[in-house]
């Protein structure tokens, strides 16, 4: 984020106490262009925010251009994000209000990210547990990288157009965040190692672990997937020198901070059954990693020591 920058959970609830109506963040998500040059007013006030800490953080806090995490208490859902327009705002005397910045420039999800699905790549941020009380609360840079992180692990979601946003918010140089919630700890990512040899007892030891595991349950929280199998993943990248195992293909995409980039693709889909394991991934460039997904691809025979498939009519051999 930028310097001074700060994110915030904001928390809607339908039905505030007394069955009092209250604030669902749709209406404000779902009329995006239709009030792209009005600011998003009268959110806040006293009879909304009451909580002590939530009125400080607005009064001390809140600044022009900070983001805003549109989280829905009923439906324990992120719904899109926003910025702030203003600063703490004074209702009846009392800093507890603020301006959100026009429907237009917010970016609401197309598949809204459950707490559920966030807890399970790994990251758990303290603002949404459920015994922290408060309207208003902080989510720390770590933690936003993680939440970016799992929306993007949903295939519906469109990575360009997030990460645009995220840039043009000041969050990001829109690429994908650091992932920092990967590993499980039986088996963190250091257990990749440098020499053939413990990298081999890595693969062994993860596809082990893997294999316990409750295929049913995996593809039921599809959108943590990426996170669940990451450490596999992260040792078939170094077995293979993170270059595309796709024969003849040169293709080198270095990384800013060093290093090569390169992507692992599961030959047989989760969506259809396909499973974590070293049978079934690919280390390739983004290319072949698009043109396995939507190309004519059929596989002709899959061992563990080679892989024959025809893809867009032409016959591959690759070797593992």
């Amino acid at each position: 984020m930028k310097p001074n920058q700060s994110c915030w959970v904001i928390k809607c609830r339908k039905t505030r106490q007394k069955r009092n109506p209250g604030w669902h963040w749709n209406e404000y998500l779902q009329i995006l262009g239709k009030r792209s040059n009005s600011v998003y007013e009268e959110w806040g006030g006293p009879n909304w925010i009451k909580n002590h800490l939530s009125r400080k953080l607005i009064r001390e806090r809140f600044a022009p251009d900070d983001i805003l995490l549109c989280y829905q208490v009923e439906e324990r859902q992120i719904l899109g994000l926003t910025r702030l327009a203003s600063g703490g705002l004074k209702v009846d005397g009392i800093v507890s209000a603020f301006d959100v910045a026009p429907p237009a420039s917010a970016y609401a999800l197309k598949h809204p990210l459950s707490i559920e699905s966030l807890r399970a790549t790994g990251c758990k941020p303290a603002s949404f547990t459920p015994k922290l009380r408060g309207t208003v609360l902080e989510i720390t840079a770590d933690d936003l990288d993680g939440i970016i992180a799992a929306i993007l692990a949903q295939a519906s979601e469109p990575e360009t157009e997030i990460l645009a946003w995220l840039k043009a918010a000041g969050v990001g140089d829109g690429s994908r965040p650091p992932i920092t919630h990967v590993a499980d700890p039986e088996f963190p990512a250091e257990n990749a190692g440098s020499s053939p040899e413990e990298i081999e007892k890595a693969l062994a030891s993860l596809e082990k672990a893997l294999a316990a595991r409750d295929d049913v349950y995996v593809r039921r929280k599809v959108a943590a997937l990426i996170r669940r199998d990451g450490p596999l993943i992260q040792v078939l990248k170094a077995r293979y020198n993170f270059r595309c195992q796709f024969p003849g293909c040169q293709a080198e995409i270095l990384k800013k901070g060093g290093g090569r980039y390169c992507e692992v693709a599961h030959i047989q889909g989760v969506a259809s059954g396909g499973k974590a394991r070293r049978v079934n991934l690919l280390v390739l460039c983004p290319n072949h990693h698009k043109e396995l997904d939507y190309g004519d691809m059929h596989l002709v025979e899959n061992t563990s020591t080679e892989l024959t498939l025809t893809l867009n009519g032409k016959r591959h051999t690759i070797q593992r």
